[in-house]
Parts: structure tokens; sequence; C-alpha cells
């Protein structure tokens, strides 16, 4: 019997692998995913439309673009409230509310006046244009820092990360409630009951899928289970949000935030490391099937005519977010840097994208011409605000000193400190027959491997940086050479005096530059001569509590060990250890 494979299935395989690699260069080159997916999308489409028969039909095929584009998103919500820490949420509460609301109304309106003023739209149209892209996306924003050893400043982080959790709910609410229905009628036709429960309805579906989730999760114990479980929570919110004729994306987005901090609530925490590992990839997914999919249905031919209107229309939204954030945040402790840092970094991302196609098949039927213009417009607007914002970025930041500088290699000696001190504890409680072998090694062999790939980040980090002071030495020396050679020069009266000393005096300050930064460097990398041997004799006096033997040991496993946390602190120091030079046998005739 043969087999037919559905081309849905083959299309979407086809866009995940493809979308893996794009996002993961550009995440390698610190831009924005949006822009290179959102492009892939597109020259998919473009390659397709060249045979003479299509590779894929995306009308025949039947994909629900605005289903999945609310679905990726309602995934990104629940994701972002998982991680919203709500401790650190309450002290920067005061801009984020005002930001997510205040701020959220008057970038859609000052995008929507100034928009129609420019082009005479309708105000209807223009107001609904700006609500579309008033919703923030602080992940393409984050991803500009990930890797580089680069940071922001944390209540910046969790300013950008509450406000666009709850700036995308309260948009997708002022675009599907108020601004898309009046554009399809031409006329505002409030109905405020309906508004009241999208929001509240929201919110009750949230909070009661959140609480369910966590009665659940406090009879299990698995986190495989625990992250099924989560994953059953938000469809559950979703489902409920989506036949109540609430807000799928609230619902989502309280029922992320119940599960992830279920003290609100007064429900036990839970682990949530490989949970928010399995949402992470699933956000991620429906983000990179989202973006293609919408870039492989614009056309980009019948785009050329709306390049005018977009660039225009991309000046007035850089312009109206800063404005907006600025007046929203007067009286709130951010500073002027922080204010302009958050007023440039107001990046478009998902839950444009997926308002775009959902307000598309809201109007292609009812009013086609404004469905092409708007879809056409918005979506080159998105990709120039990014391309835009994402390679001026890293200099705003810099510029407004919101950046914080991390020593990365302090960084992962901190967590190799961490990770040995667990595994060193489960090897005690098994030697000491505290737990048993197989709880011993579902428990350590997470932090064994995490331990494995900090070792290789320090090694790259540690020859890196050996590399770099080798480099400095000898422009240093180089810099010397050429001030002794310029007074050589000057004394046999190859050059005059006023050559020379311009000369000295730039080669002087070059010397003055990289001595400092040899000083900055060689000082991270000192270390106290005696530090492996005074704690590696503490590891040989804890592992002679109990004699270990071949048969009872996964030490073959862990690269290094870190005695007891109190015993370090009695030291007066915390290292790490590299025992790549000692083998069991030493440990074991110990």
């Amino acid at each position: 019997m043969q087999i037919e494979i559905d081309p849905i299935l083959f299309f979407i395989a086809i866009v995940v692998v493809i979308g893996i690699f794009v996002a993961r260069a550009a995440e390698h080159r610190k831009f924005p995913r949006t822009l290179p997916l959102i492009l892939t999308g597109i020259a998919l489409g473009v390659i397709n439309s060249l045979f003479a028969t299509p590779l894929f039909n995306l009308e025949e095929m039947g994909i629900p673009l605005e289903i999945v584009a609310t679905l990726a998103l309602a995934a990104v919500l629940f994701r972002e409230g998982l991680h919203l820490n709500i401790d650190e949420l309450k002290k920067s509460i005061k801009p984020v509310i005002l930001l997510a609301s205040l701020g959220t109304l008057l970038t859609t309106f000052l995008i929507g006046a100034l928009g129609q003023f420019a082009f005479e739209l309708t105000l209807i149209l223009a107001l609904l244009f700006g609500s579309i892209f008033s919703p923030t996306d602080p992940a393409a924003t984050f991803a500009l820092f990930e890797g580089g050893g680069t940071k922001i400043k944390k209540n910046l982080e969790t300013t950008l990360g509450g406000e666009s959790a709850f700036n995308d709910a309260v948009g997708i609410v002022i675009v599907t409630r108020i601004f898309l229905p009046a554009a399809k009628t031409n006329q505002f036709q409030f109905n405020v009951l309906l508004i009241i429960w999208t929001l509240i309805g929201g919110i009750i579906i949230g909070l009661a899928c959140g609480w369910l989730g966590n009665v659940l999760i406090e009879r299990v114990r698995r986190k495989l289970e625990i992250s099924l479980i989560t994953i059953s929570a938000a469809l559950l919110a979703f489902s409920l949000a989506e036949l109540s004729g609430a807000s799928s994306a609230i619902a989502a987005l309280i029922a992320g935030i119940t599960l992830g901090s279920p003290h609100i609530i007064k429900k036990q925490p839970f682990p949530k490391e490989g949970t928010l590992e399995i949402w992470e990839n699933i956000s991620f997914l429906g983000e990179i099937i989202a973006f293609i999919l919408i870039g492989a249905f614009f056309n980009p031919l019948e785009a050329i005519a709306f390049v005018p209107l977009a660039l225009l229309m991309t000046a007035i939204i850089l312009v109206s977010r800063p404005i907006a954030v600025l007046i929203s945040t007067l009286g709130t402790k951010l500073s002027l840097g922080e204010t302009l840092f958050v007023g440039w970094t107001g990046m478009r991302g998902l839950a444009t994208a997926a308002l775009v196609a959902i307000s598309f098949e809201e109007l292609h039927i009812s009013n086609p011409a404004n469905a092409t213009a708007l879809v056409n417009a918005s979506m080159l607007v998105l990709l120039f605000t990014s391309a835009i914002q994402g390679l001026t970025i890293p200099f705003i930041a810099s510029e407004t000193g919101v950046v914080v500088e991390v020593d990365e290699l302090e960084e992962i000696t901190a967590k190799q400190i961490a990770t040995a001190a667990v595994i060193l504890r489960l090897h005690e409680a098994l030697e000491n027959r505290e737990i048993g072998r197989t709880t011993y090694t579902r428990l350590s062999t997470p932090y064994q491997d995490e331990y494995r790939i900090l070792s290789e980040k320090k090694k790259a980090l540690d020859a890196e940086q050996r590399n770099r002071i080798k480099a400095l030495k000898i422009e240093l020396e180089a810099y010397r050479n050429a001030c002794e050679r310029l007074y050589d020069a000057l004394e046999d009266c190859e050059i005059g005096d006023r050559s020379c000393e311009d000369l000295v005096k730039l080669y002087e300050r070059k010397i003055q530059d990289v001595e400092a930064e040899l000083l900055r460097l060689m000082e991270g990398t000192a270390e106290g001569p005696s530090i492996l041997k005074r704690l590696f004799g503490g590891i040989r006096k804890t592992l002679n509590r109990k004699k270990v033997s071949e048969e009872k040991t996964d030490l073959e496993k862990i690269e290094g060990i870190v005695e007891d946390v109190g015993e370090l602190k009695d030291l007066g120091e915390i290292e790490a250890i590299d025992t790549d030079d000692v083998d069991n046998k030493d440990l074991n005739n110990s």
C-alpha cells in the first residue's frame, strides 16, 4: 500500500529546517531573527512562483495563516508569562504598567494621527495601522546582546519584558475589538460589554487554567509530566478563551504567569528548568513557522508601489514610540538615557505580524483594497523597522549608558562552582546511602553535562584571552620600537623636532591604551599558586569519608569538583577546580 505524504506536513517540515538555520545564523551575527525569517518566506514564495507547476500552493493547502499566527503568539505570551519574575517585576511595575497602557495608546494615536496627516488616510484605517504597530517584541532586542558577553541593566530587561508581555495583549484587544471591526464597517461601534469581557474573561480563564495546572502539578514530580501539564493548561486557556469570546492572548499570558509564579495563588513552586526549555523550543518553532508563512504569502511585486508609503510610515513609527515612552515614563525612576533606550528598542515582531495576518483575513472580503494596502505597507514597515533598529540598537545601548560590563570568564567560573558543588553533594549522598544509584544518576547527569560544557567554554575563553594578551604584548613592543626609531631618526637629523614630537605623542597614547587593556586582562587571569592544591586537598579529605570503589562512582563523568560551600567560605575565596591532570586511580588510592 502506497502512503501519500500530506503536502502541508512536508511544507512545514521544510520551513522548520530552513528556519532553524536562518534564525541561528541571525543570532550568531547578533541580529533579530524577524527580518531574515520573513525574507526567507518571501524568497520561498518567489522561488515557488518560478516553476511552471509550483512546488506548493498555499491557497490550495488551506493553511489558516490567521490561526497559525495567533497560536504562535499565544505560545510566545505563555512563555513570557512563565519567564516573568514577579518579584523583579514589582520593582519596575510603575513603568511597565504605564508603558503597556498609556504608552500603547499614545503610540497608537500618534502613529494614526501622523499617518492620517501625511497620507490622507481615513481616521479608522490610520488608527488601525497605529494599533498594529503599538505592541513590541523584547526577544528581538535581547537577541542582539545574547551570546556576545554584553548585557543591559536588569531593571531595563524587566521593564522591556513586562511591557511587551502586557502591551501585546492590550494591543490585540484594541485591534480585534475596536479598530478592526470599525475598519470593516467604516464606522466606530463600541461594544463596551464585549471589550470588558475580552479583558476580564481572558484574565479569569488564565487564572483558572493556571490554578488547575498547579493543582495537577502538585500530584506529579517528573519533569516531563510537569511540562505536559503546562502545555495542556496553555491549550486549555487558549481554546476556552476563543470559544467564549475572551482574549486568548490575555488568557495565555495570565496562565503562564500563574504557573510561573504559583505563590501568587498560594501554591507550591515546582522545578521549571525542563519546562522552560520546552517552551523556549515551542515558541521558537511557532515564530519560525509564523514568520516564514507570512513572508511566503507576501507578494513583493505588489508591494513595490507601497515603498514610499512604508518608508514614511517607518519614520513616523520610529519617532512616535520615543515620544510616547518619554511621556509615559514621566515621574518614574528611569533616567533620560534609559528612557531613550526603551523608546528606541520598541522592536516589532510576532505580535505585529500576527495582527497583520488577522487584519488581512478579516478585511479582504469586506474591503479588499484596504486589506491589500494594509498588508503590503505593514510588511514593508516591519522589514524596514527591523533592519534599522537591528543595526542601531547596540550603538544606542552604548551611547545611553545602559550596557553592563560582564566578565564572561567570571560568570562561567561562578556557574562551575555552583554546578560542581551540586555534583559533590549528590556524590556524598550516594556514598552515604542517602539515595540510590538510579536517583543519583538521574539527578547528577544534567549537572555533569552542564559542567563539561562550562569547562569547554572556559578553556576556549582562556585560550582566546591568552592569545589576546600575546597579541597586545607584540603590539606594545611594536609601538615602543616605533618611538625608539623616531628618536634615532631625530638624532640623525632625518626628521624634525615637530614631526618627531607629534608622532611620539600619538604612539605614547596607543601605548597607554594597550597597557591598560593588558593590565585588565592579566588581572582577570591572575590565579593564586596554592589554590588548586588547597582545594584538591580538601576534595581528598571529603572523599576519604568513605572508600570510593570503581563500581560505585561516576567520577569519570565529572571533570571538576569543588569542596563543600561552607568549607570554601572559611577559606575566604571560591575557585573552580580543573582536574584534567587527575585520573580516577589517584582518587581511588586516596
